[in-house]
């Protein structure tokens, strides 16, 4: 089964502020403060095993997310260089062979202004350890169940939210 592709007629251009993390960093403006705010959030889903994406997918979607699946690192930095509105990133730190769950993190970051939230069954020390290289917004573990990625799905996309929202409302204040 091939990953679901996101409608580029759907995509989303209201600019939002350049990088929180370096203000010289060269971003892609993406849709952050939404035209409609009810509007089901876009996410990018990138997990190596097949059978484990298509499950969190489907649960996913039934929590009225849209959700667009990468099986690789490689693939979705390519999704996320297209001129789809992603909202968020659901990262597994162990994508198998090539970029790693962090490293590709690392990558779209340095482009992107978009949270991600790191998804894996690995609950060791050394493992979560890999991921405080990046910006993350947070690491879930795969066992917590759909209601747990929920609830931490909705707190990172708020802080994020509130985040792009500050620089914005200090540059009105000036």
């Amino acid at each position: 089964m091939s990953p679901p592709s996101i409608n580029k007629s759907e995509k989303r251009n209201e600019p939002t502020p350049h990088s929180l993390r370096n203000p010289d960093s060269p971003t892609r403006p993406r849709n952050h403060l939404r035209e409609k705010p009810d509007a089901p959030s876009r996410l990018l889903l990138v997990e190596d095993e097949a059978l484990i994406a298509l499950s969190e997918q489907m649960e996913l979607e039934r929590y009225g997310y849209q959700v667009v699946v990468a099986g690789t690192g490689e693939a979705a930095l390519e999704i996320c260089n297209s001129d789809t509105a992603i909202d968020l990133i659901l990262m597994d730190i162990d994508l198998g062979a090539g970029m790693s769950g962090p490293e590709t993190a690392i990558q779209i970051l340095k482009t992107h202004q978009v949270p991600v939230l790191f998804l894996s069954s690995h609950t060791e020390p050394e493992v979560i350890a890999q991921t405080e290289r990046t910006s993350a917004y947070g690491y879930v573990g795969k066992s917590f169940g759909i209601s747990v990625l929920d609830v931490s799905i909705k707190q990172a996309l708020r802080l994020f939210h509130s985040n792009v929202r500050l620089p914005a409302i200090a540059k009105t204040a000036i």
